[in-house]
């Protein structure tokens, strides 16, 4: 499915280039308009090519975000050491105060 634009544009390169080689072939009642159908065909063949790489530059940023996003979310944050609340071997043999 990723590839029906750069399948589009193909199709739409070949009627445009088709037109311009072979006028003969396009009916009678089209031929006065046969330089505007290809010319119809080519920005048509250049919007589906615009598409197909403005979706795959889409497609590798999302997954350069994706991996950016695992990568920090793997990565184990240091601890301060003033909110490390867990006690050490000082703090378990000294009584502490209470409130």
């Amino acid at each position: 499915m990723r590839q029906i634009n750069l399948f589009m544009a193909l199709v739409w390169l070949i009627l445009g280039v088709g037109m311009l080689v072979r006028p003969d072939l396009i009916p009678l009642q089209l031929q006065p308009f046969y330089l505007q159908m290809a010319v119809f065909a080519a920005v048509m063949c250049f919007y589906n090519v615009m598409r197909w790489w403005l979706m795959r530059l889409q497609r590798r940023y999302l997954e350069q975000e994706d991996e950016t996003w695992l990568r920090r979310r793997r990565r184990p944050k240091p601890i301060d050491p003033t909110f490390d609340l867990s006690e050490d071997e000082r703090g378990s043999q000294e009584e502490r105060p209470g409130p």
